[in-house]
């Protein structure tokens, strides 16, 4: 899921129009290439058909695709790094994000009300964990930074479970909710989707 989405939650247009073209490529070069089925009915492209399935045809379809599926497999490498680079981080002490990440989610990630109306200075990320779906909460007032990550108290958390909803507001619920009130738990990452658990001395050393 992690390919669909950028470190705000939202979708990854790139990486989903990518795979949408390689996609729409191979299905074209399938079809071009079962020509003696249909180049028949169809006149017009019965000249393009017969070159596809010859061999030089078929040759340059195959460069053409292998070139196409190697630009969207760096691509979309490239761009998961970079999300997940720039993820934000639940922690217990609350939300850490970097300086450019807040501003964009301050562009593109304003909580609204059920009419759609915005809500000044409330701003969220979506991710999943689990079989949940989650939505955290955080003002525009950061409580601590340390060079360009900036540290949020967590508002509210939405849990969203199927067809219920639930708001959670107390920040030990929170934790409890999430599985960072238990041994080891270091962080969410809603990128991953997952819980990062700290590594006893004993096996860092190892």
């Amino acid at each position: 899921m992690s390919t669909f989405k950028n470190h705000s939650g939202q979708f990854h247009k790139t990486n989903t129009a990518l795979v949408a073209l390689t996609s729409l490529y191979i299905v074209g070069a399938a079809v071009a290439l079962s020509s003696p089925y249909w180049a028949s009915s169809t006149p017009v492209l019965a000249p393009l058909a017969a070159f596809a399935a010859t061999p030089l045809g078929m040759g340059i379809l195959a460069t053409v695709a292998v070139a196409l599926i190697g630009l969207a497999v760096y691509a979309i490498s490239r761009n998961n790094k970079i999300s997940e680079e720039k993820v934000p981080k639940i922690t217990k002490d609350g939300l850490l994000i970097t300086r450019d990440v807040f501003e964009e989610m301050k562009a593109n990630n304003q909580v609204k009300d059920n009419q759609g109306n915005v809500k000044e200075g409330q701003y969220y990320i979506d991710f999943s964990l689990g079989d949940k779906s989650y939505r955290v909460i955080i003002g525009d007032k950061f409580t601590k930074e340390q060079g360009n990550t900036l540290l949020f108290n967590i508002n509210s958390l939405i849990v969203k479970d199927g067809d219920k909803s639930t708001e959670i507001k107390d920040a030990d619920k929170i934790l409890a909710e999430l599985g960072l009130d238990k041994e080891g738990a270091k962080e969410v990452n809603p990128y991953l989707c997952s819980v990062v658990v700290e590594q006893p001395a004993q096996e860092q050393k190892k």
